[in-house]
């Protein structure tokens, strides 16, 4: 039996410089959000400090994929 698996993060983007955005990852709710610096060539879209994105990682041998928008705005651009 194989386990379905999706890893998920929230973001907001904090500063873009140059090719590097600072962003905070809200891990897990009532806890400090991660700081991460990642490449400006990872978002699929313009992006610009306060933007939100979400991390989406489907199974275990994927690469995480950025999800520009909150999770919300995505789900309701579905419908």
């Amino acid at each position: 039996m194989k386990l379905l698996t999706v890893f998920f993060l929230n973001g907001v983007v904090d500063s873009v410089v140059k090719q590097s955005v600072t962003v905070e990852l809200e891990a897990m709710a009532d806890c400090e959000p991660i700081i991460q610096v990642m490449p400006l060539a990872s978002f699929p879209c313009d992006i610009r400090e306060g933007d939100a994105f979400h991390l989406l990682k489907l199974d275990e041998d994927s690469e995480p994929v950025v999800v520009c928008g909150s999770f919300v705005q995505s789900a309701n651009q579905r419908k």
